[in-house]
């Protein structure tokens, strides 16, 4: 099995851990609707950035004052690592462009299903069971949940994303390539949980938001949908260290 996508356990880990420390952000208590996300050939994301740090709940804005360099780093069929397209963080406004990538960091998704599985069995609420299924199986994919913070040395010191964090819900924009159109879909349960996964990707770019939610007294929710961003999202600079 290729190694592309451990990210997305790793992901969902990430979650929890912010969880332990909420940040402002928007009410948003329910999971968006889902709707074709499609954003073509090529993915251009820009924004402002603002970072934490581990044990520290205030954000603040990031300038990106020691010239630190964000990439979209997958991993090929080899085993080596690639960044896809131009991303620059100058002044800390980050700019991404990525056009179609190569064959050789695509997924078959079939092998992208079992990912999907480890991203919920890794989940903030503990193993959700899920079994998803994809309508062409020929479709091959790659996804990216999370931008690499490097030194110029070349060292990952953290990682950005696009999300919105409460005490009470948090959703992350997935972004995902497909050299075709294909549609991914399950249902998810556990005891006190459930969930569900509806990805209608199209040929090119596609959005998707991994959303939680969590309301005492109330069964949890998680999905991974493809969607409009909820309200609130913001580029997050998560720090591993000072």
């Amino acid at each position: 099995m290729y190694h592309h996508h451990a990210r997305l356990w790793r992901a969902g880990c990430a979650i929890a851990l912010l969880l332990i420390a909420p940040v402002s952000g928007a009410p948003a208590q329910t999971i968006p609707a889902v709707t074709e996300s499609s954003l073509g050939a090529r993915l251009q994301l820009a924004g402002q950035v603002v970072y934490r740090i581990p044990a520290r709940e205030q954000l603040q804005p990031w300038a990106n004052p020691n010239g630190l360099q964000p990439a979209a780093a997958v991993t090929d069929s080899t085993g080596q690592p690639q960044s896809l397209g131009t991303v620059s963080a100058s002044g800390g406004r980050l700019a991404v462009a990525i056009d179609p990538p190569p064959e050789n960091v695509l997924l078959p998704v079939s092998e992208y299903l079992g990912e999907l599985v480890g991203l919920f069995t890794g989940s903030f609420f503990g193993p959700v069971p899920v079994r998803p299924t994809a309508d062409n199986p020929d479709a091959r994919v790659v996804q990216i949940g999370e931008l690499a913070v490097r030194t110029s040395s070349g060292e990952t010191i953290g990682v950005i994303h696009r999300r919105a964090e409460t005490r009470t819900s948090n959703f992350t924009t997935y972004w995902i390539y497909s050299d075709r159109d294909v549609n991914i879909s399950a249902v998810a349960q556990a005891p006190g949980v459930e969930g569900d996964i509806d990805l209608r990707l199209k040929q090119g770019w596609n959005r998707a938001i991994y959303g939680l939610i969590f309301i005492r007294g109330q069964n949890g929710r998680i999905s991974l949908r493809s969607a409009a961003e909820p309200a609130g999202l913001q580029w997050i600079y998560w720090r591993w260290r000072e």
